[in-house]
């Protein structure tokens, strides 16, 4: 009976062994497939870090640009403004002397009706 006991109990144990190289080599294929993802995953990121650092490159240098532009506006508007200050500044100084003057877009000769000329009655 021990002879007959020792090959059930081999005859288990191989069972065994084979399961069990079965679940490894399923874990060695499971393993490499994770593996492919890993760097398949790893790669993708560092597309991703580089396109968002471009990206974030592009960002900055259009709010530099935008800045500028900004500061040009400002400048010309400023410069209007000056501009319009010194010709409303100048303006009653041409009326007095009878020079034409532009009032509202209308040429005037002086502070009387527009066209200059006097109206008939």
């Amino acid at each position: 009976m021990d002879k007959q006991h020792l090959e059930v109990r081999s005859q288990v144990l191989s069972l065994r062994e084979g399961e069990l190289e079965s679940r490894l080599r399923e874990r060695e294929r499971e393993k490499s497939t994770l593996e492919e993802q890993l760097k398949s995953l790893t790669l993708q990121l560092r597309r991703e870090q580089v396109t968002r650092d471009v990206q974030a490159q592009r960002i900055q240098e259009l709010e530099n640009q935008l800045g500028q532009c900004r500061r040009q506006i400002a400048t010309m508007i400023a410069g209007a403004i000056v501009r319009r200050r010194a010709r409303q500044h100048r303006q009653p100084a041409a009326a007095l002397s009878g020079e034409h003057l532009i009032v509202g877009g209308v040429r005037r000769t002086s502070v009387g009706s527009p066209h200059g000329g006097h109206r008939s009655s």
